[in-house]
């Protein structure tokens, strides 16, 4: 199949940057000028564009790289508007993998919210940092208040070999001294 390259710039930073941690970072700082960001590149099999409805739809082996992360998925829905950044929402469904340097996120379906700055992974979602690893029903990132809420069951593994990093607490020495007497 013929590959469709688009280049989308995103002025709102990396679009579906999934934070893939226990707890969220800050959205990334925007640069001063325009000219500063690097593009955020989509491939994919094909690419239907609708300017009247104001979507585009990304399918087959989606691939969608930026200077903070890498998504993976089978089929992505961008839906646009008419205000400074031009997009709304982002969908990602089927197979979704998103990474960002030690941090990695799975799930069936990924939507991000642009304005509310807020990302929702649901179909077994799962994110990945280091050895720890969060699973629930619904995992949902805001980005703006660096919060996390899972519903459903939710599953928190933590890797207790870095969990206290190089801090390790000492027992206090034996003290000579007696302790006090209560009183009647």
């Amino acid at each position: 199949m013929k590959k469709v390259f688009l280049t989308l710039l995103v002025a709102t930073g990396s679009w579906i940057c999934i934070q893939a941690q226990m707890s969220p970072l800050p959205a990334p700082k925007t640069p001063a000028t325009e000219t500063e960001r690097k593009p955020t590149i989509v491939k994919a099999d094909s690419l239907d564009t609708d300017l009247v409805k104001q979507i585009a739809v990304f399918s087959g082996h989606v691939d969608v790289r930026d200077s903070a992360f890498h998504m993976t998925a089978d089929k992505m829905t961008v839906t646009f508007n008419n205000s400074q950044n031009g997009v709304d929402k982002i969908y990602a469904i089927g197979n979704v993998v998103i990474n960002q340097v030690d941090k990695k996120a799975t799930a069936s379906q990924a939507t991000y919210f642009v304005a509310d700055k807020k990302i929702i992974l649901t179909g077994s979602p799962k994110v990945i940092q280091g050895g720890n690893t969060l699973e629930g029903n619904m995992i949902t990132f805001y980005r703006d208040t660096n919060r996390v809420t899972v519903d459903g069951r939710t599953t928190l593994v933590i890797d207790n070999t870095n969990a206290l990093g190089t801090y390790s607490p000492k027992p206090a020495a034996p003290s000579d001294k007696q302790p006090p007497k209560n009183s009647p």
